[in-house]
This record gives structure tokens, C-alpha cells and sequence, in this order.
């Protein structure tokens, strides 16, 4: 890993899912800007991403191999560090089930401020003009996070900057100082609600999140998951939602907690009884008692 690291570092986490990687790293490849060093941490991939990624991309994208399936949110921070330590000043997370606008990277970094979190407008890629992501919101009864114009065709209601309280881990961009203010992600996470949870750390440490419609990409929601609802997403959200509640209780309201609790506990009862992916919610309910976080391998 030769590659002189830029000014921005973009971090990517890849597990499996080659064609959705490329795909990803050749939109940025085609950004108006170009003060950035791409750092792809791979999650030991099986179908041979690493090798792919370093002979197709020579030196221009540094990849960092894992002997194991870290998540998302370990990851991440890998990534991270590996790319302050080595001089970036600005980090962009961006999810490799994704292809970003040629002006988005410029548009963000001109954006850019020393204590703010930037989130670009995010759109399904199936439905180009059909909203995933327009700034984010933290339910205070629910415990859990919203995405602003979810499902809705793009018009100007969406087209103005503001201020929100959750930026999305598919797309989020920051200087480097706040890995240092604040950390980065909670790895007892491992995949889902970390992003959530970094926000509430960040607008503590006096960070400010930021919604930029004007720069733009599209998300193929679900690639690495699996379309529709999977055993991963009901054991991981339903899990995760429960110690993200608890964590931050400071944020929440009182009754939040003994509401997540019971909709997963219904939830998860309807599912063992129909015999539906729901019925991992109740695995995780005592997952999350036990304090088993991070990783489950029996899955």
C-alpha cells in the first residue's frame, strides 16, 4: 500500500459483492474532483475482491484485508484511522452498493465545514428520481432513525439545505478532527443504528449535521443483505435498536425503551408463530440481555 493518501480519504467496506464495488469505485473515478485517495477495507471476502480491486485500480486505491467478517462499523473505523494516521483531512463513508454523481465529491467538499457532518441526497438506484435518503430524523418514541422523503419522487420540497439530527453511514462526510473528538462507530453494532448512534456523539461534541441536496448519488438498497427483510436485518435492527435506546436513554423519552421492547417481543412472537424472518427478533431480545453485542456467527 504505496498510494500517497489526498486530502480526502474514502472509505469503503466491501464484503463479497465485486460488480457492486467496481461499479462504485468507477462512478467516483469520474468525480470533477479529484483530492481523494479511495481506502477499501474488505470484510475476507470469498468471491476475490481484494486481488480484483488492487490489478484493476493499480495504485490508485489502497485496500486493507481482513482475516474475518469485522461488520460494518469496525470496519469503518479501520479505514478511518488507517487514513488520518497516513494525512487525510476530510473522510467520506460511502457504502460499495452505491454510484455517486461526477459533482458530488466537489460539491461536498466545497460545502465543507470544520465542525459539521455533510449527507448528500440520496436516490434509489432502481427509480432514479425516487427519494432514499433527503436528511435525517431520530423518532424520540420509536428509538429508532427516519430518513426524510423515504419512497417520494424528488420536487422541491427536498431541494433545500438544512439542519437534521441523523446522517446516513451510506454517505457521510467529515474532517478527520471528529475521529478525535468523538470516535467513530460503536463496533458492539456491527452492522445497523451505528451511524444513528455517532450522530447523537458528534452533535454532543458540538458537531453540526448538514443535509446538501445538491449533491447527489443512488443506493442499490439491500445489495449485501438480501432484498425484502432477512434474518440479518430482524436480528441486527431489533438488537441493535434495544442497546441504542438504552445507551442513549438520555435522549429518549422515558416509555421509549419499554416500547421498543414490546414490539419486538409482539413482533417476533408473530413471526415463530407464522414462521416468518420476524421470529429472529426474539433471538435477539435475549441476545441483548445476555450483552452478547457485535458479531453472532450462528446466523
Amino acid at each position: 500500500m504505496n498510494t500517497k493518501m489526498k486530502m480526502l480519504a474514502i472509505v469503503m467496506v466491501t464484503y463479497n459483492g465485486i460488480a457492486y464495488t467496481l461499479e462504485c469505485i468507477d462512478s467516483v473515478m469520474k468525480s470533477t474532483f479529484g483530492n481523494y485517495t479511495v481506502v477499501v477495507v474488505d470484510n475476507n471476502s470469498s468471491d476475490g475482491t481484494p486481488d480484483i480491486v488492487e490489478e484493476r485500480y493499480d495504485n490508485r486505491v489502497i485496500v486493507i484485508r481482513q482475516n474475518s467478517n469485522t461488520g460494518f462499523a469496525k470496519a469503518n473505523n479501520l479505514g478511518a484511522r488507517y487514513a488520518i494516521e497516513n494525512g487525510a483531512k476530510y473522510i467520506l463513508l460511502l457504502n460499495n452498493d452505491t454510484e455517486i454523481d461526477n459533482l458530488m465529491l466537489e460539491t461536498l467538499w466545497s460545502s465543507r465545514e470544520e465542525k459539521c457532518i455533510l449527507a448528500p441526497k440520496i436516490y434509489y438506484f432502481d427509480c432514479k428520481n425516487v427519494i432514499w435518503f433527503a436528511g435525517g430524523k431520530i423518532n424520540k418514541l420509536k428509538g429508532c432513525s427516519e430518513h426524510v422523503g423515504l419512497n417520494c419522487a424528488d420536487n422541491e420540497e427536498y431541494s433545500t439545505g438544512k439542519e437534521m439530527e441523523f446522517a446516513t453511514g451510506c454517505c457521510m462526510f467529515m474532517p478527520s478532527a471528529i475521529i478525535t473528538d468523538t470516535e467513530l462507530f460503536d463496533e458492539n453494532y456491527f452492522m445497523y443504528l451505528e451511524d444513528s448512534d455517532f450522530c447523537l456523539r458528534a452533535k454532543l461534541a458540538g458537531y453540526s449535521i448538514k443535509y446538501v441536496p445538491s449533491a447527489k448519488m443512488w443506493h442499490k438498497v439491500s445489495s449485501t443483505s438480501g432484498k425484502g427483510t432477512s434474518k440479518f436485518q430482524v436480528y441486527y435492527n431489533t438488537r441493535n435498536r434495544l442497546y441504542f435506546v438504552k445507551k442513549n436513554r438520555y435522549y429518549f423519552r422515558f416509555l421509549t425503551f419499554p416500547y421498543v421492547l414490546a414490539f419486538s417481543v409482539l413482533r417476533g412472537i408473530k413471526g415463530k408463530v407464522l414462521n416468518r424472518e420476524s421470529k429472529y427478533a426474539l433471538q435477539a431480545i435475549r441476545d441483548f440481555f445476555r450483552g452478547e453485542m457485535g458479531i453472532n456467527l450462528d446466523l
